[in-house]
């Protein structure tokens, strides 16, 4: 089949077929390229790179922490070439369709404060303006789905905030735990236990 001619977002294929999976492309900017066909026809290759240009320019935030953690959210969730791939969108973690627009997800989360990372709040649904806050690194350490939460006299807590408690080590806490304990005993010794 012929693509020449054919308009893939900004990229329009100029030769075929492809030589080493790459075909002359010519893009909306009147930048002329060889491109890795595949990426084309996917969309995984947009522009000449112009498109990115053009929002950073736009909004002023190209390089800032809020740019980056917005893209590294949607790595997370599409991009099943990224480390965190799997434990994002490879178990069915997504972005609401307004965030995938960078400037929306601005006017809803604000600019990234200092020290400060993207955090979900119910770990199980999507990145969207009523699951997300900024936290700090130890509120999202205490956030991860791997922590158990224990729960005592009614308050629901994770080892290392029992820990900070009952003057317990948190490995103290997690092995009573894993000899399936009670959680009064597990707690028991420390100032805490009553």
């Amino acid at each position: 089949m012929d693509n020449v001619g054919q308009t893939f977002n900004r990229w329009t294929i100029l030769s075929w077929p492809p030589v080493d999976q790459k075909v002359l492309c010519k893009c909306q900017c009147g930048t002329e390229r060889l491109v890795f066909c595949p990426d084309v026809k996917s969309g995984k290759s947009k522009s000449c790179g112009c498109h990115q240009k053009e929002i950073a320019t736009k909004h002023g935030l190209s390089g800032t922490g809020t740019r980056n953690s917005w893209r590294k959210m949607i790595s997370r969730c599409f991009d099943s070439s990224s480390s965190s791939f799997h434990n994002y969108g490879g178990r069915g973690i997504s972005v609401c369709r307004r965030w995938l627009k960078f400037e929306n997800f601005v006017a809803d989360m604000g600019l990234r404060p200092t020290g400060m990372t993207l955090d979900r709040i119910n770990n199980e649904e999507d990145y969207s303006p009523t699951n997300c806050r900024w936290a700090t690194r130890a509120e999202q350490a205490r956030n991860r789905r791997t922590n158990k939460k224990i729960t005592f006299n009614g308050v629901e807590l994770c080892a290392t905030d029992w820990s900070k408690r009952t003057g317990l080590h948190p490995t103290t806490i997690t092995s009573r735990l894993k000899k399936g304990l009670p959680v009064s005993e597990v707690l028991a010794g420390g100032r805490y236990a009553r």
